[in-house]
């Protein structure tokens, strides 16, 4: 079985080509749904992530992670690796 990656920058044309390859019957994993459907409470990259960047990346509820880190810049900058 042969497997292709579509990639491209923002607003290139991803999602319409990923949907017309959809209709064709050819199978598509979205990159994206996976990563946030890992990144769910209680799933492991989920304790992970808050493990080495701490309660300070959670949103209000405790529950989302991804809306904190695109709004903050400085977290990107602690180091993964201690």
């Amino acid at each position: 079985m042969l497997r292709y990656g579509l990639t491209g920058g923002i607003a290139s044309g991803k999602s319409t080509v990923a949907a017309m390859l959809r209709e064709l019957g050819f199978p598509v994993i979205e990159a994206d749904q996976v990563a946030h459907q890992v990144m769910e409470p209680g799933q492991p990259a989920y304790n992970e992530v808050v493990a080495i960047f701490g309660d300070a990346i959670l949103d209000s509820d405790n529950a989302s992670i991804a809306a904190v880190l695109q709004r903050s810049s400085s977290m990107t900058t602690k180091s993964w690796r201690s």
